[in-house]
């Protein structure tokens, strides 16, 4: 049986009058987007996709190693962005400014380690933010203005990295669910 995992973190909920604000510079085109809120509200560090039941001690174990050379760190959300991929599809986002660096490592470190162990090329490219809208498929081929999003300002929001989760992905009645599996302290 595989699991579909992710490593990363839940983000506080203070970023949710931040996300209700750039929300708003959507305008009508607001319902065209499926919005992150509450318990779903994360960064991932590293995306590992469908994986074995039998391969979770295994990045349990690797993951933990990794984590310990690590101390805790502080990040500071702060600006926003926009993925987008030829079908349409499209991300909106929040960046992380102070404590990118750290992240770009931890992924590194991270990634490298887990290659090895589930004998895989994992996603290169790493853009450390947090996901708060995806278009809705249905809208994909709508072009959606978001020139006033991209240019949104806010009061940056800072907190403190202490650990890393191992989350589960799933997907009960069309809404995406996170289960924690496993969870890493950093020193």
């Amino acid at each position: 049986m595989k699991r579909k995992i992710f490593i990363g973190f839940k983000v506080p909920r203070k970023i949710i009058d931040t996300i209700s604000m750039v929300r708003s510079t959507i305008n009508k085109d607001d319902r065209s987007f499926n919005w992150s809120s509450g318990n779903n509200l994360h960064l991932t560090l590293l995306f590992l996709g469908s994986q074995d039941i039998s391969t979770i001690d295994k990045i349990s174990s690797a993951s933990k190693k990794v984590f310990s050379n690590f101390n805790n760190f502080e990040i500071t959300i702060d600006g926003t962005g926009t993925f987008f991929k030829k079908n349409g599809h499209q991300i909106l986002w929040l960046g992380i400014n102070n404590g990118k660096q750290n992240l770009e490592k931890v992924n590194y470190e991270l990634k490298t380690a887990l290659e090895k162990i589930l004998k895989l090329n994992l996603d290169s490219k790493f853009t450390p933010h947090i996901t708060i809208g995806r278009k809705k498929k249905k809208y994909f081929q709508n072009k959606i203005d978001v020139n006033n999003f991209m240019n949104s300002v806010y009061f940056p929001i800072v907190f403190q990295v202490n650990f890393f989760t191992l989350f589960e992905s799933t997907m009960i009645d069309g809404k995406v669910y996170y289960k924690r599996i496993d969870t890493f302290n950093l020193t």
